[in-house]
């Protein structure tokens, strides 16, 4: 059916590393998680369930003609080791599926965080950070109902590092090294580019992007463009995508700071993004990088605990960020409803602080679709 407005609901779930006091873990940060990356997504996938389920019985929730967007962060789905074998990550849409598919969500649209997963390429790890999209109410995953945007730039942050002045030797450095001696992350070397992709006492990894990237030591990398970030078959990682009649932008944390949907606008005649979607673990909204029309709307749930949700009051060249309702924990303000997501029994074996919170919104007006200019 065609909507004529949209709700947002937020999933603030802490998905960073925990501390960890063990002497003889060099790093002092552990990832969380469950050995087995099978049992690890399978519980992960309850967790968020448990989260669309406790905002779906909120008396706040719209009627039929409102489309409802559930969004969580940045690192949802990683695993105890930082990233699962690439082939994990394609198990997890499905099996969602087989809670979302149900009527009850027919008017959904989920963003479920990211999952991150690598392939081993000697001493390099190809990091794949992906986030899945999938839309409500239906058994069909093509296209139009199920959506793969992968991120193209790795982070400083995105894993496990050495911490400043740790004075610990780095496992594969064969060198006392300090966290400031990899301040300069965005050069073209691997020893600057170095994390831990799998358990504390093993050696870290050459982190290598997504081949296509523009980031460093990407093996290809694909030009931006006007229309080059559409995917026809929804599997190919583009940042463009229409489902539920809406057309969308979505980027990754860095991606979304460091520009990469506005170096790819929309071909001409094409509808510039109505909504901009940020899932991320460290950034906001910044405003040189919005990629919607005017009046569009920017979401950005983060790994870290803030939620943001904005309007776009200029234009796609010039952009103004309006904010509507900004989360900074303690500060709740501008949203409609607040639920609890009552931790499982091991639900802190998974995220830090277990459960979570979803934020609902008051439902906006869904912004007109604008083509782009030839």
């Amino acid at each position: 059916m065609a909507y004529n407005s949209v709700q947002f609901l937020g999933f603030s779930i802490n998905t960073m590393p925990a501390g960890d006091a063990d002497p003889t873990n060099p790093f002092q940060l552990k990832y969380l998680g469950n050995t087995n990356s099978k049992i690890d997504v399978s519980k992960r996938c309850q967790v968020m369930m448990d989260a669309v389920r406790a905002a779906a019985k909120s008396v706040t929730i719209a009627g039929s003609n409102t489309l409802k967007i559930f969004m969580a962060p940045e690192f949802f789905f990683r695993g105890d080791r930082g990233a699962y074998p690439i082939e994990e990550v394609s198990t997890i849409l499905p099996r969602l599926r087989q809670w979302t598919h149900s009527p009850a969500y027919k008017d959904w649209l989920f963003v479920f965080g990211s999952a991150l997963g690598y392939l081993t390429d000697g001493q390099a790890k190809e990091i794949f950070n992906v986030a899945l999209i999938q839309r409500g109410g239906t058994e069909a995953d093509d296209k139009d109902n199920a959506r793969l945007v992968f991120k193209e730039y790795i982070s400083r942050v995105d894993f496990i590092r050495p911490k400043a002045y740790t004075a610990k030797v780095c496992p594969n450095c064969n060198t006392m090294v300090y966290a400031n001696e990899f301040t300069n992350w965005d050069v073209n070397r691997p020893d600057h580019r170095l994390g831990l992709a799998n358990t504390p006492d093993q050696r870290m990894s050459v982190l290598r992007p997504t081949q296509g990237s523009r980031d460093h030591l990407s093996k290809s990398t694909n030009a931006p463009g006007r229309g080059k970030e559409n995917s026809a078959s929804g599997l190919g990682g583009g940042g463009h995508f229409t489902m539920a009649g809406i057309r969308f932008g979505l980027e990754v944390c860095l991606d979304h700071y460091n520009g990469r949907l506005k170096a790819s606008p929309p071909a001409a005649g094409e509808v510039y993004p109505q909504i901009h979607l940020i899932p991320s673990a460290g950034v906001n909204i910044t405003q040189a990088s919005v990629a919607c029309a005017n009046q569009g709307i920017i979401f950005n749930v983060d790994g870290g605990g803030h939620i943001q949700l904005a309007q776009n009051a200029g234009t796609y060249d010039v952009p103004h960020v309006s904010p509507w309702a900004w989360l900074f924990p303690p500060n709740v303000g501008g949203w409609v409803d607040v639920k609890l997501v009552q931790p499982r029994k091991d639900g802190a074996d998974y995220f830090v602080g277990g459960g979570g919170m979803v934020y609902i919104s008051y439902v906006a007006n869904l912004p007109p679709t604008v083509p782009a200019p030839p």
